[in-house]
């Protein structure tokens, strides 16, 4: 393993609910959605799609979650509420860190995905690419909110957090 990779991975590393059964079944099961993610993404970039395929694939992603499970969310602060359920909150360990009328933030401590990518590929390039595609799901979910999405931190800018803000339009 890259060192790049080891650092990265020393930063996102389970803090809370270490040991809890619930919340480590969920762990495991978006370990294994990062798998179907990776695997898929590779495919298509080895057929010489770009990332950009996978940037837009999850930004419908998001737009077709916002009709199934956020349709109530037609404000920053019901928006984050609704990211931070049980799923999320627990086995990402997110909080929320900022709440207006007008803006809201949540912050992840730990991505089971960005683990299990530093499992499948030591490539940094990749599994940033990953990230940023995955986060243009919260993207689409919140475009089709009317919310506007900003993206301050990342697992892979090396800062341990991965952050986002969703602004009213």
């Amino acid at each position: 393993m890259s060192r790049g990779i080891e650092n990265m991975e020393e930063k996102n590393t389970p803090k809370t609910f270490v040991g809890d059964q619930d919340v480590n079944a969920l762990r495991d099961a978006y370990m294994n959605r990062a798998d179907w993610i990776y695997f898929l993404v590779k495919e298509g970039l080895d057929r010489g799609l770009g990332i950009d395929f996978a940037m837009e694939a999850f930004s419908e992603v998001g737009a077709t979650l916002a009709d199934w499970s956020f349709q109530d969310c037609a404000d920053p602060a019901s928006f984050v509420q609704k990211l931070l359920d049980f799923g999320r909150g627990k086995a990402q360990e997110g909080i929320i860190t900022e709440q207006t009328e007008t803006a809201a933030a949540v912050e992840y401590g730990y991505c089971p995905l960005r683990e299990a990518w530093g499992k499948l590929t030591e490539d940094t390039a990749l599994i940033n690419d990953l990230c940023g595609a995955c986060g243009k799901m919260y993207q689409g979910i919140a475009c089709a909110r009317g919310l506007k999405t900003e993206h301050p931190a990342c697992f892979s800018d090396g800062e341990g957090k991965c952050k986002f803000r969703f602004i009213k339009e």
